[in-house]
């Protein structure tokens, strides 16, 4: 029942600490080349560790975290440059 609750804490803690005193500030997004997520996904379907799959599952909540705060962020800077 509990099973998702961790992740939408952190997500819900990362959106929080997106907001500064003076706009959004957000982590930064590390970027992947097609080919390294094509072997990413290849070793994982190998992978027969179940909570280590969970781990990069919730790893990709977060990412997901960061992409709506940086959407948030552009936002605000285009309705500031205004």
């Amino acid at each position: 029942m509990f099973k998702y609750t961790p992740i939408v804490i952190v997500a819900s803690l990362l959106l929080a600490a997106c907001q500064a005193a003076n706009g959004i500030t957000c982590p930064q997004l590390k970027q992947y080349s097609p080919e390294f997520l094509q072997e990413v996904s290849r070793e994982v379907a190998r992978i027969d560790a179940p909570n280590s799959v969970q781990l990069l599952k919730d790893y990709g909540v977060t990412r997901d975290a960061i992409r709506i705060c940086l959407s948030q962020q552009a936002k605000e800077l285009r309705s500031t440059a205004r």
